[in-house]
């Protein structure tokens, strides 16, 4: 009877063992993991999981592998802005024409975010990677993002010597707010003037101007003197034929 107890204790504790492991490790993956993604990032081209950048962010830089952003190290940038990185190594440091992998791991705040990591696995000893990711639209204002370049390959004894490059970061910040829209002055008015139209008169009768009368024209001629002398004896031989009538 004591081993059946001890075996059931057992199967219960075992159990409970199983339980806690299988909620333990999805929270942990999310953890890690600024958009909450749990799978690792994979190739394209060839479809092999990007594992490596778990033990590549502790080591610091080593090796010949130099990184280059656009924005520079150090920029601010803003939510939705796209990072570009050049990775370059020296060509003769390894033994074969293609190497393991290459990768740029990215963190945000410290965490590991496998949405913006990427690489390529295997790679071509071409000495240059090129890679671009995106500051999520998400991000508030003083997020830190950095990321750092991986490559592995065989080199001397090793078959899979590591090389690390720099860490480059980056803070995100708040939005510049639009410049607000100046409106136009508005022209100043004149008094409105009513235009009439011009008045038209009815049965309107207009007198018409009074004649003047014109005398006669007298001068001081020799015409005029004769004239005014047989006036003169007309007037005196009217009053003779007056009298003898008489």
């Amino acid at each position: 009877m004591s081993w059946r107890r001890a075996g059931g204790r057992l199967a219960v504790v075992g159990t409970a063992l199983l339980i806690l492991g299988s909620t333990a490790g999805p929270a942990w993956a999310y953890r890690g993991d600024y958009q909450g993604h749990r799978h690792v990032p994979v190739d394209a081209q060839s479809g092999q999981p990007l594992y490596g950048c778990e033990n590549a962010l502790d080591h610091g830089p080593y090796g010949n592998l130099v990184k280059h952003t656009d924005p520079p190290e150090g920029a601010a940038v803003a939510p939705g802005q796209e990072i570009t990185v050049e990775l370059s190594w020296r060509v003769e440091d390894w033994d074969a024409p293609e190497l393991h992998k290459v990768l740029d791991c990215v963190t945000v705040d410290g965490r590991l975010s496998y949405a913006l990591t990427g690489g390529e696995k295997p790679t071509a000893n071409d000495g240059h990677f090129s890679y671009h990711y995106t500051v999520p639209a998400d991000a508030p204002p003083g997020t830190k993002i950095c990321d750092v370049g991986f490559l592995s390959g065989p080199a001397g004894n090793e078959e899979f010597a590591p090389e690390e490059s720099q860490l480059v970061c980056f803070t995100v910040e708040r939005p510049r707010a639009a410049p607000a829209l100046e409106l136009p002055r508005q022209a100043e008015t004149l008094p409105r003037v009513e235009a009439r139209a011009p008045e038209i008169m009815t049965n309107t009768v207009v007198p018409a101007p009074a004649p003047t009368h014109v005398l006669p024209r007298t001068g001081g001629g020799p015409e005029s003197g004769r004239l005014g002398a047989l006036c003169l004896a007309l007037a005196g031989l009217s009053g003779l034929v007056r009298r003898r009538s008489r």
